[in-house]
């Protein structure tokens, strides 16, 4: 979510419901799962492994924001 965004709907709609948010700002810091990538290695033929780690790094990217929030 872009700030403007959030500060222009999403925080005055959780607000209309009682609910308080934070905003924070993605960073572009990414921990990466080596036992994840052995997996990939494994099971995905060459020619998908980019578009396979690339959801990967999404996916653990989102886990880490969600958590952060939890």
């Amino acid at each position: 979510v872009q700030s403007d965004h959030y500060d222009e709907f999403f925080a005055p709609e959780l607000d209309k419901h009682g609910y308080y948010g934070l905003y924070k700002r993605k960073t572009n810091e990414v921990e990466f799962n080596k036992a994840a990538q052995s997996l990939t290695d494994a099971m995905i033929p060459t020619t998908q492994k980019k578009t396979a780690l690339n959801r990967l790094v999404k996916v653990v990217m989102s886990t880490h924001a969600f958590k952060a929030h939890v």
